[in-house]
Order: structure tokens, then C-alpha cells, then sequence
């Protein structure tokens, strides 16, 4: 599971970089592995993803999961 730790790490330093509000809030939600769950799902303190999920999305998707968390947060 490095590689997905590795993509994830990546994803949300590029949030951080350019959407520095949201990057903020993505990276103090808990990451929780659901294998139970198609793609991902939050509440705003934590994300709870499939690691298959993640593996066949791209960066820029990855992104979107943790902007998409953040207004959980926010919201």
C-alpha cells in the first residue's frame, strides 16, 4: 500500500500548494481504509476510501476526494 500512501501524500501537497484553505482542512482528516465502500465517503473528520478506489483514480481525482472532504469540513 505504499504506492496509495505515496499518491495520497502527493495529492494533498498539491491541494496545499494551490487551494492552500482547502489543502489545510484535507490534511487534518483522519484517512480511514473502507473496503466495504465502491469509491469514498466523509464526514467531515474523517474520509473512509477503497484502496481499489484510489489505486485507478488519478492525481487531479485525488484532489478532488480531499477538496470534495474538505467542504465537508468547512460546511
Amino acid at each position: 500500500m505504499p504506492k496509495i500512501e505515496q499518491k495520497i501524500a502527493q495529492a494533498k501537497s498539491k491541494l496545499l500548494v494551490e487551494y492552500p484553505y482547502f489543502g489545510t482542512l484535507a490534511s487534518r482528516i483522519k484517512l480511514q481504509v473502507n473496503e466495504d465502500i465502491q469509491s469514498f465517503k466523509s464526514n467531515g473528520k474523517e474520509l473512509h476510501y477503497s484502496p481499489d478506489f484510489f489505486e485507478r483514480i488519478t492525481l487531479e481525482e485525488m484532489e478532488f476526494v480531499f477538496a470534495n472532504a474538505s467542504m465537508h469540513t468547512a460546511l
